[in-house]
């Protein structure tokens, strides 16, 4: 029923493009210089592997004995598309304003994307809903849109802007997690090929002031003005784990029969993916009419979510860059509502998704030159952050569905959070690392990006329990990992949860390209390379589980970048590795591609 969070974008190349007849241009009016720049995007992904029973709940559709004690409720998305069909083959465009006037200190900038997927309602099982049409199938975005101010203060530049925008703070690469928790990512848009990194972070209306105060010191602030939350796929879309969040979400199906346990859903019993019959299944679900043989199934509905507030989010950091060295040091304070949610148990029975409010973050960061190395690293504290836990249950009995307690149930608890994130970035130059390049075909250059993520929560232990009062009575649960149904024995009539939320977790991602420049293709840069990432220990436990149990990814890349970037294209493997239900997206290798044409 999740999502793992990370910030490795796929990327991919296209066969073929159909480029709008936009004409960029640079002017000057006046003292004001502007460009108005537009890129226009062709980009697919195309699946490899079937749908794995061990992680889909229709038996009739995965061809075998299916997982459905676990997966019934987060298989929309796997079973809509089937191997060797594309879940996606999209248009896009993006246009971006970009306005100076130096003569008064003023900057302007305005983006906006929009996009059409020609594949990804193409489903096999259900109809994407109407909601979840919207924003799989076609949608418009304004991204920044903000006007800047220069000006200086006892002789040390400032600037105030105002509008939507990205505080990027902290030295991460590619992990979450940690100081940069600002804004929020359209985590959807990270998976598709093509897709540039500054089109999945989200600007948030906020007012950000910067200045430099001297002697190697700088400080920013910024006051937010609007909340948004975290994009997940939408419900039966490629990527999605979960049918009951975001868009499109259906009630969840229990069994009657074990309560710990996932039953049918309302597409196994409707046998037809029409939205009609669909709804009338899962309509059929609440209402108890397949409670008894042969689907032994009762739907629990899903309430509206609880968002967070507008209110309430700032932050605050400084640096200081000392003469006799080469480095940077930080300092951070974040206040934030949350961009991932929490899940709950109503009192009227319901599942209900929450954005908790009144969070804050404590950091330090420093990044410096060893040798050729650019080394970075950020240490977080947060003494508020929500630990996913299972159901509640009487205290003193049995973790399972017939000592559940009576009620209203949060599945979260408040922990405090520790979270340490390092880099290394090393540039290969034939000045520095000659063999290397020559090894590599007489490569004209190399990257290597490395970074390991630990994430601390002191007092969470996946064979532990924790006890409280819920409703004037105590409770037990166990720690989650993300919302997943974690159980002893799937495959048993008996199976009961378990705890599996750890209190340690880490994982390490690897980047490695090099780059042609003319050499293979005359005018153009050639550029494969690979980014691999790997759980190392432990099962982060929290919603967005960014570390599960040995799980890994492999991404193989070949970029295409004509110079100058009139064309850009793009082609990409990507796998996954790790066992079932710790790599929930073990059957969804795919193969993607992308052309750009810039203007």
């Amino acid at each position: 029923m999740k999502l793992r969070k990370t910030k490795l974008a796929s990327v991919g190349v296209l066969t073929a493009v159909a480029a709008s007849c936009v004409q960029a241009f640079t002017f000057t009016y006046g003292d004001i210089s502007g460009n108005f720049d537009s890129a226009y995007t062709a980009g697919l992904g195309y699946r490899l592997h079937s749908p794995s029973c061990a992680l889909t709940g229709d038996s009739a559709v995965c061809g075998g004995p299916a997982n459905t004690a676990q997966w019934s409720n987060g298989d929309d998305g796997d079973l809509n598309y089937h191997r060797n069909k594309l879940f996606t083959a999209y248009l896009k465009g993006t246009n971006e304003l970009y306005l100076d006037d130096p003569a008064i200190g003023a900057k302007f900038l305005a983006r906006a994307t929009y996009f059409y997927d020609f594949a990804a309602a193409n489903t096999d099982r259900t109809e994407l809903s109407s909601a979840a049409y919207a924003q799989m199938v076609r949608n418009i975005r304004l991204l920044d849109l903000w006007a800047e101010k220069d000006f200086r203060i006892a002789d040390q530049s400032a600037h105030i802007r105002v509008g939507n925008q990205v505080i990027n703070w902290g030295e991460s690469l590619f992990l979450a997690g940690g100081i940069n928790a600002t804004n929020s990512f359209d985590y959807q848009k990270l998976l598709v090929p093509g897709t540039q990194l500054k089109e999945a972070v989200l600007p948030a209306p906020m007012v950000e002031f910067s200045s430099a105060l001297g002697r190697g010191l700088t400080m920013s602030a910024y006051y937010q003005l609007g909340w948004n939350g975290n994009i997940y796929p939408a419900v039966g879309s490629y990527f999605s784990t979960s049918d009951s969040l975001n868009n499109g979400n259906v009630p969840l199906s229990v069994s009657t029969t074990n309560g710990n346990v996932s039953a049918s859903d309302g597409a196994t019993i409707a046998g037809n993916g029409s939205r009609s019959a669909y709804g009338a299944a899962n309509g059929g679900l609440v209402n108890g009419v397949y409670a008894g043989a042969p689907f032994n199934a009762i739907g629990v509905p899903v309430a509206g979510n609880v968002y967070g507030k507008n209110s309430g989010q700032y932050g605050i950091s400084m640096h200081y860059k000392p003469k006799s060295i080469e480095a940077d040091f930080g300092l951070y304070y974040l206040r934030y509502n949350d961009k991932s949610p929490v899940l709950n148990i109503t009192s009227a029975g319901q599942y209900q998704y929450q954005y908790l409010n009144s969070r804050q973050l404590f950091g330090v960061s420093t990044n410096f030159q060893i040798g050729d190395w650019a080394i970075g690293g950020e240490l977080s504290y947060r003494p508020h952050d929500a630990v996913s836990l299972s159901g509640c249950y009487n205290a003193g009995g049995a973790i399972d569905a017939s000592n559940a307690a009576a009620g209203s149930c949060p599945l979260w608890e408040d922990k405090k959070k520790i979270n340490l994130d390092l880099t290394a970035l090393l540039g290969i130059t034939p000045a520095n690392y000659p063999l290397i390049l020559k090894g590599l075909g007489n490569a004209s250059a190399a990257n290597l990006s490395l970074e390991l993520g630990l994430t601390k929560y002191p007092g969470v232990s996946s064979s532990g329990e924790i006890v409280r009062t819920v409703n004037g009575q105590q409770v037990v649960q166990v720690p989650a990992a993300g919302y997943i149904t974690w159980l002893n024995d799937p495959s048993s009539a008996s199976a009961s949860p378990i705890g599996v939320g750890t209190s340690t977790s880490a994982g390490a991602v690897v980047d490695f390209n090099w780059t042609y420049d003319g050499t293979l293709i005359h005018g153009w840069q050639v550029t494969p390379g690979a980014t691999y990432s790997r759980t190392l220990f432990g099962n982060t436990p929290t919603y967005s589980a960014n570390y599960l149990h040995n799980a890994s990814s492999l991404n193989v890349y070949v970029l295409f970048n004509q110079n100058p970037a009139t064309w850009q294209a793009g082609i990409n493997w990507t796998t996954y590795m790790g066992k079932a239900p710790y790599q929930y997206y073990r059957d969804r290798d795919f193969v993607g591609a992308f052309v750009t044409r810039n203007f």
